[in-house]
């Protein structure tokens, strides 16, 4: 398995460097079934990027967030979980990406609780 890198993703996706994203293309293109690992962490790298960049709104973050989950040369760890996330960030305003994941982390019981400043957050996690 190859980890990808947010640059990749990016190229691929948003197309605005042609040589870079026929490299890109190549990579994800030639790739075997779930021989790519999407990691969480370039996940929210990549909304980030997209966001602060490429200025995208977040419904446009949302569906390339979907897009990358449904290719299928991409292996994501904890699958079910990053997908909530990406649900949890697309359904809730304000949510960052990161609270996001906080947030499906205690749907899932997979954390007692959250410790956070953020009231926002506290209030969805209550």
């Amino acid at each position: 398995m190859v980890a990808v890198d947010t640059n990749i993703l990016v190229r691929w996706l948003v197309r605005d460097d042609r040589l870079l994203a026929d490299k890109a293309d190549a990579i994800i293109y030639k790739a075997k079934a779930s021989s790519l690992l999407l990691d969480r962490l370039i996940l929210a790298e990549f909304s980030y990027v997209l966001k602060s960049v490429y200025k995208m709104t977040k419904p446009e973050i949302v569906l390339n967030l979907r897009i990358l989950l449904s290719t299928s040369c991409f292996s994501i760890i904890d699958r079910v979980l990053v997908e909530q996330m990406v649900e949890n960030y697309a359904n809730e305003t304000p949510l960052s990406i990161e609270d996001a994941w906080l947030l499906t982390l205690k749907q899932n019981n997979k954390v007692a609780g959250v410790a956070s400043f953020d009231e926002s957050l506290q209030q969805r996690l209550q």
